[in-house]
Order: structure tokens, then sequence, then C-alpha cells
């Protein structure tokens, strides 16, 4: 099982994915554009994403994704 947290969440300036066994981050808007991409355990800035609501899918090491939901306010 994956042991994440994902952090703020609200987020403003930046969000951060902690983990072991999360690869990679990306985050999407609700019309499944790509908006952000990055890697676990670093800041993903979000200076120039409008506030709203978003799609964050993190790739664990064996290919498996999660999706959880990430609100981004100003």
């Amino acid at each position: 099982e994956v042991v994440m947290s994902i952090y703020p969440n609200p987020a403003v300036d930046y969000v951060q994915v902690r983990s072991k066994n999360v690869l990679k981050v990306n985050i999407y808007n609700l019309e499944g554009a790509e908006v952000r991409t990055g890697f676990t355990n670093e800041k993903i800035y979000l200076n120039n994403v409008e506030s709203g609501v978003y799609l964050i899918i993190t790739t664990d090491e064996k290919g498996l994704s999660r999706t959880n939901k990430l609100i981004i306010r100003d």
C-alpha cells in the first residue's frame, strides 16, 4: 500500500507529496489538461495556475497510480 501525504491542501504557492513509494506527480485541471508535473518530496510550485479544483495523480514504482483532489486558491 502506498503511504503518502499531500500538503498543503488547499494549496496556494506550492504543493508537496511526501512518500517513499511515489515516483511521479502530475496535476491536471478538470478538462484533463496537465498543468504541472513533478517528483515526490519536492515542492511543485503553482505560480500561474488559476484557483480551482484539480486532480493530482501520483504514480508509484510499480506503475500504479492514485488520484486525489487538490484545491488551489488565491
